[in-house]
């Protein structure tokens, strides 16, 4: 069958612009087709995005601007009565810690050496997922949100008194000992 004799093709067909006759064609000229019959007018449009910047050896040179970074949304508000917090534990035998292979002392002596690194301007996050002993390490050490009652006295006391970003001294409790950081 031949179009062109006004009999039915087996495939699809699209209008030739150039020649303003029917022909055999792919289905990818089918798709490109619109594009041709609204004009190139639409696609020559000049882009807010590009910034022309010269030319270079008789071609158009463009330099895309980068859309500003869009920021995180701000964390929501910690409810009155609870804050947030980041620790590292370092257990020891006789705590209820993950790690009861030290003695206390040595559990002390690591404890101190990681707060003579977080005085020293150290990443709390990453001396937390470097030392950390309990699922926290994942995390650089965040608890979460908590609030009265939810942990123990001696870490609770602790972590209440500080102000969002201040880091604890030693903490002594059952699981071993901590340094705690008040994130919010």
């Amino acid at each position: 069958m031949d179009a062109r004799r006004g009999e039915r093709l087996a495939f699809p067909t699209a209008m030739s612009f150039a020649h303003s006759r029917i022909v055999r064609t792919s289905p990818l000229a089918l798709l490109a087709a619109p594009v041709l019959a609204m004009g190139c007018a639409n696609l020559t449009r000049p882009n807010p995005d590009v910034l022309t910047t010269g030319e270079q050896a008789g071609a158009n040179v463009a330099a895309v601007t980068p859309k500003p970074a869009e920021t995180a949304p701000a964390a929501p508000p910690v409810p009155q009565g609870r804050i947030q917090a980041s620790h590292i534990l370092v257990s020891f035998k006789g705590s209820r810690g993950p790690n009861q292979t030290r003695t206390k002392e040595e559990a002390r002596k690591i404890i101190e050496g990681i707060l003579a690194r977080l005085r020293g301007g150290e990443d709390f996050g990453k001396l937390a997922g470097e030392f950390g002993e309990d699922g926290t390490k994942a995390r650089g050490g965040d608890l979460g949100v908590f609030g009265h009652g939810q942990m123990v006295k001696p870490f609770e006391d602790a972590a209440f008194a500080l102000k969002p970003g201040e880091t604890s001294g030693v903490v002594e409790t059952d699981f071993g000992f901590h340094v705690i950081k008040r994130t919010r």
